[in-house]
């Protein structure tokens, strides 16, 4: 009988950031029957019941910890939603602390997994002699853009959308800087100082686990494993997803099979971010004129009272 190989994973929260590690895991003791996982979870305010629910279904060798709840109180107000988050798992790290410790005292802890924006907990591995791992939940071309801001942030002087000429990026179409993500615009901002921090700390990891896939990405993944020239390991292993159980889901993967390869365009801005009626429509009158098959997760508008007629998935 193999021995049993047990691993922590420190989530963050947001329901969007809580299902594809989880996913990961669960592929992960699949995979590695002998493998026990600990699912960690930050919680902003109090824990939603979806992400109870989601956790109640795991196999019986995935456990979860709710840590204490952090009270959206102790923010400003108008916070942007990515430092909330970061700060929730700032002001988490004595709980999680607590709970790797109290881990590491039952079992031996081989690997310790850490969403990207839970980066901070990576120096507990080192105590506790485990590996360790950043789960990296968005695309290879934006973790191509969080690896090389540090440098990025010593040659380029000024903001970034004052620049004139688009910034080329290992894996990345060219980009001017005022189409940079939003946390990057205002440089002296600790929203800024906390992503050059989060840069800078995710190449003391042992791996980067990527919810991509070669095939999705070809180019950018094979752009920016030579830039790091073995120096991060990167491991891209995706997709990690949640199995949908409705029709509306099928019909949405019926369609696709039917298209050409790579000739859809899928727009999505996760489940914190919502548009204005107004970004809707232009952004609707932008895939009009592309010409582009699309598949657009839509939310309701932030700005509208009465939009539930909004709640579907349109597919064109």
């Amino acid at each position: 009988m193999e021995k049993t190989v047990h691993i922590a994973v420190v989530s963050c929260p947001g329901f969007s950031h809580l299902v594809p590690i989880v996913e990961f895991t669960k592929r992960l003791v699949k995979l590695h029957p002998n493998f026990h996982v600990t699912c960690i979870v930050p919680s902003l305010g109090s824990t939603p019941e979806s992400s109870i629910a989601y956790l109640k279904t795991l196999p019986s060798n995935i456990d979860s910890i709710f840590l204490p709840p952090i009270s959206k109180e102790q923010f400003l107000q108008g916070l942007h939603l990515g430092l909330q988050i970061q700060l929730t798992v700032t002001l988490s790290l004595p709980s999680i602390h607590e709970v790797l410790r109290s881990l590491s005292s039952k079992v031996r802890l081989t690997a310790l997994v850490a969403d990207a924006f839970a980066f901070q907990v990576l120096e507990f591995a080192k105590e506790l002699h485990s590996l360790s791992y950043i789960y990296y939940p968005g695309s290879a071309m934006v973790l191509s853009l969080n690896l090389h801001l540090p440098k990025l942030d010593e040659e380029v002087s000024g903001e970034f959308k004052d620049l004139a000429e688009p910034i080329k990026l290992p894996g990345c179409v060219p980009l001017l800087g005022v189409d940079f993500p939003s946390l990057t615009q205002n440089r002296s901002s600790e929203a800024y100082k906390s992503l050059l921090e989060r840069a800078k700390a995710m190449v003391i990891a042992d791996g980067i686990i990527m919810n991509t896939f070669l095939e999705m990405e070809p180019g950018a993944i094979r752009a920016l494993e030579e830039s790091v020239n073995g120096k991060i390991k990167l491991y891209p292993v995706g997709p990690f997803t949640q199995k949908g159980s409705n029709n509306e889901d099928d019909e949405c993967l019926r369609w696709l099979d039917k298209q050409p390869a790579c000739s859809v365009l899928y727009v999505s801005f996760g489940s914190g971010g919502t548009l204005s009626q107004h970004q809707i429509d232009e952004l609707a009158l932008g895939l009009e004129l592309s010409g582009q098959r699309f598949l657009w997760v839509l939310r309701a508008p932030s700005n509208l009272p009465n939009s539930a007629y909004f709640e579907t998935v349109i597919i064109l």
